[in-house]
């Protein structure tokens, strides 16, 4: 075998073996979040990876009912556990330990749906990435 041709084959390897070496590139995901028929005013939503699933954890703030993980940041296809929190004002004020005072809030959305979450979602190239959620209180 040539010099040349050596180098080639050899050269061909490696790019063929960092390219299947390459994480799996992100995907956005994006939808809607709803606490008894009405969008969640105030929230975030956290995707966890699941067993089997080589890939970070995503989330999103959730502003007037809907959400954006940006592809950037996003998730790998696989199975994910997701976490939705959410709150309200309560009208009263609070001080911090530091001496502040803040607008005391409560958790509106039950622990099914976050510590102890029952919601789940399969990311995959060939469907689509829109995962609307509706939560009820009871």
């Amino acid at each position: 075998m040539s010099c040349k041709r050596a180098i080639l084959l050899g050269a061909t390897l490696l790019i063929v073996t960092v390219a299947g070496c390459q994480p799996a590139a992100r995907l956005g995901v994006s939808g809607t979040v709803e606490l008894d028929g009405a969008p969640l005013a105030d929230g975030t939503i956290s995707f966890r990876p699941q067993p089997g699933t080589e890939g970070p954890s995503g989330g999103s703030p959730i502003t007037a009912g809907e959400y954006l993980v940006e592809a950037e940041k996003g998730l790998v296809p696989g199975a994910y556990l997701v976490e939705i929190q959410g709150w309200r004002k309560t009208g009263r004020q609070t001080k911090t330990m530091t001496g502040h005072v803040v607008d005391e809030i409560e958790h509106i959305v039950p622990v099914r749906y976050n510590d102890q979450t029952e919601l789940t979602a399969d990311i995959s190239r060939d469907t689509p990435t829109e995962f609307d959620f509706q939560l009820t209180s009871d």
